[in-house]
């Protein structure tokens, strides 16, 4: 899997095929335009992220000159690594 991200706008994509060391063909569409001039980039995706829920919320009030208020979110997830091979991964060379 790969993200394709600039700065205003992602998706996560599948790596259909290796073409050659700069090219890869991806399942799906890619959505919209990505321009030079929006810093586009492309992220291999190694780990997972899953069971993901904030485990603890405190909420709390500060009094000081002005009333404000305070809290902590404790975030709880498992992460899992993908088994990586050579090059995108997911995909056979052709």
């Amino acid at each position: 899997m790969v993200v394709l991200e600039d700065k205003f706008k992602g998706q996560d994509l599948r790596v259909k095929t290796i073409v050659d060391g700069s090219t890869i063909e991806v399942t799906g569409k890619v959505a919209g335009e990505y321009l030079l001039v929006d810093d586009p980039r492309i992220i291999l995706v190694d780990r997972f992220l899953y069971k993901s829920w904030p485990s603890e919320i405190d909420f709390g009030f500060i009094h000081k000159e002005t009333l404000l208020k305070a809290g902590k979110i404790t975030w709880s997830a498992e992460e899992i690594e993908v088994q990586g091979t050579i090059g995108w991964g997911d995909a056979p060379s052709r």
